[in-house]
């Protein structure tokens, strides 16, 4: 049988298989096995047919995947048929740095005759180059190979759709009578084989791993679309540097998420991680908060306690929502990040204390607006900003939202002991068709919502659950940022219009119950009803802190009185449907 028949035989037997057990794995692992067990078997079945010439006598020794920067958390996996009787570490088989770095530049296999020196790759320009020679193949990897009895290996990208590569698959074989020969047919079957890890690829990555975050303490990113997974390379980038890092987005994006993530990949990742929100800190309690105070410092300081800083040192402290800084806190921040040290309050009479942390700040708004509004000092900008990294809305990462609907519903049911949960691809589409202004937080709930709904649905004892589009649905409309339009609006009008009618209604009715003699009568008083009603809605489709903020109140939010002055407008309207014996139906939303 020729090497073209085996290869047909393959492909109507064990890529099946390959493609049974992707479906049936439950995790990265399991996955990735099974493809490097599948890679192998190959390797046996062509050797098989090899009856005569320099292959016939090869040997398949064993399979290793390992991943680059930005999908490190799959680390490096190996498969192997015989058990290494001296416990070899699985960082000496990781691939040599020469051959992935030529692998990940060409995207091409690569064939590389250890025992010759010679690499070549496979389906480029067919160059034959002498590593050994060039001094390009180091002696330890060299060395390594040769006492693993492999005189070949085979490395191949691992691509994704778009053919960027994110990581490299080698296989070593032993092939003694077919060292420093021509390529072929090893290149033929080089060929195939990345066919066969072509097609197998997105069954593949879209496997969690086993460190998945609805499952342990570890942080990941378990959905990276083409546009999130430049922003994780070049989050990981800064990981490793000292200088501060700014993260930009809307809100709702997970930027918690990713500064966790980059702490985790960073020098400090064993030291503490701090995140603090300034929206959920007034301003008169920041320098305690930040600082830490001794006990006396102030009214009801009756310990002495530390602030994040302290909490933090050594490791990473992320301060999110940083457009909130009032002008004082500005300039205590600003000393904060020159001098690298600070005190706690009350401590006046000692020393500083030396900080050793690492900053990462978060913010949804234009900071540059900002300094040129003189909201924000333009120095503290400066250092502020040193390393910056734009994190897009879900508007701008539609390919991720069917992943991050299953991520989202299997992290339920394992937070909610509950058996897995899938989505059906109708929910999945009518989720694509909708806006998404809460971004990643907006849809989680939505999702959460939608599985509580599949699972009130489904009968006592079902191992599977499915999350339906009508579930979906519903879930949509319980929304509390998203209006269902109960009639088509004129688009023709623009806001000032359509203020002029809610004004006319208004006086219709007042007209009304004057000439009728109606108790009770509508008033000025009573009209202050609109204001109050846009507070709510404004913070019923954007978020307590950012709907004030929208009603340009961002004097409030700093000083932290937007709660107050919400709860002050959901009871002026109580009070009026009250006294009117009204039923509200609209911009209060529970």
């Amino acid at each position: 049988m020729s090497v073209e028949l085996a290869w047909q035989t393959l492909a109507g037997d064990r890529w099946m298989t390959l493609n049974d057990e992707l479906d049936r794995a439950t995790n990265y692992e399991q996955g990735a096995h099974a493809l490097l067990k599948t890679l192998l078997l190959t390797v046996e079945l062509c050797v098989s047919e090899a009856t005569t010439g320099p292959l016939s006598s090869a040997k398949a020794l064993r399979a290793l995947i390992q991943f680059g920067e930005g999908m490190d958390a799959r680390g490096v996996l190996l498969h192997e048929p015989n058990q290494r009787p001296d416990g070899e570490a699985l960082a000496n088989l990781s691939t040599s740095g020469t051959t992935r770095a030529l692998v990940q530049r060409a995207g091409l296999p690569v064939l590389v005759d250890v025992a010759a020196g010679h690499l070549e790759l496979v389906g480029g320009p067919g160059e034959r180059v002498n590593l050994r020679a060039t001094g390009a193949l180091p002696a330890m990897s060299r060395r390594l190979l040769q006492g693993r009895e492999a005189s070949h290996v085979l490395a191949f990208p691992l691509r994704e759709a778009g053919r960027r590569v994110l990581g490299v698959i080698t296989v070593e074989l032993r092939c003694l009578q077919a060292i420093d020969t021509a390529a072929e047919p090893l290149g033929a079957w080089a060929r195939r084989l990345q066919r066969l890890i072509d097609e197998a690829a997105p069954g593949l990555l879209r496997l969690r791993v086993l460190g998945d975050p609805s499952l342990s303490h570890s942080v990941e990113l378990p959905v990276l679309g083409d546009t999130m997974r430049g922003v994780a390379n070049r989050l990981l980038s800064f990981a490793r540097y000292k200088e501060p890092l700014l993260l930009t987005g809307p809100s709702g994006v997970g930027k918690t998420t990713l500064a966790r993530w980059a702490h985790e990949r960073s020098p400090r990742s064993s030291q503490p991680f701090e995140a603090l929100s300034l929206l959920a800190v007034p301003d008169e309690l920041l320098d305690s908060t930040l600082l830490g105070h001794v006990r006396g410092a102030f009214t009801g300081a009756d310990r002495d306690r530390d602030g994040a800083f302290a909490r933090a040192q050594g490791g990473t402290l992320f301060i999110d929502d940083i457009d909130a800084l009032s002008p004082r806190a500005q300039t205590v921040l600003l000393g904060v990040l020159e001098r690298q040290s600070y005190r706690r309050l009350g401590d006046d009479g000692r020393s500083e204390r030396a900080l050793d942390v690492r900053f990462i700040f978060g913010s949804h708004v234009d900071l540059w607006a900002l300094v040129e509004q003189g909201k924000l000092r333009g120095d503290l900008f400066q250092r502020l900003s040193g390393l910056t990294v734009a994190v897009p809305g879900l508007d701008q990462r539609g390919d991720e939202l069917p992943r991050w609907a299953e991520y989202m519903a299997r992290r339920f049911a394992s937070q909610n002991g509950l058996p897995p949960i899938t989505v059906h691809p109708d929910a999945v589409a009518a989720l694509a068709g909708l806006d998404w202004p809460g971004n990643l937080r907006q849809l989680d709930q939505t999702v959460r919502r939608a599985c509580i709904r599949a699972v009130a649905r489904a009968p006592g004892g079902v191992a599977d659950l499915v999350v339906e589009a009508e579930d979906l649905r519903l879930a949509i409309a319980e929304d509390s940022r998203r209006r269902l339009p109960t009639a088509p609006s004129p688009a023709a009008e623009d806001w000032w219009s359509l203020l002029q009618r809610a004004v006319v209604a208004f006086v219709d009715e007042a007209e009304g119950r004057w000439r009728r003699g109606e108790e009770p009568r509508l008033t000025l008083e009573h009209a202050k009803v609109f204001r109050e009603l846009v507070v709510l809605e404004a913070t019923a489709r954007l978020g307590k802190a950012e709907g004030f903020r929208a009603l340009k109140e961002d004097k409030a939010v700093l000083q932290g009185n937007h709660s107050k002055r919400l709860a002050a407008a959901a009871t002026f309207v109580d009070e009026l449907t009250k006294e009117l014996k009204l039923v509200l139906t609209y911009g209060r939303r529970t």
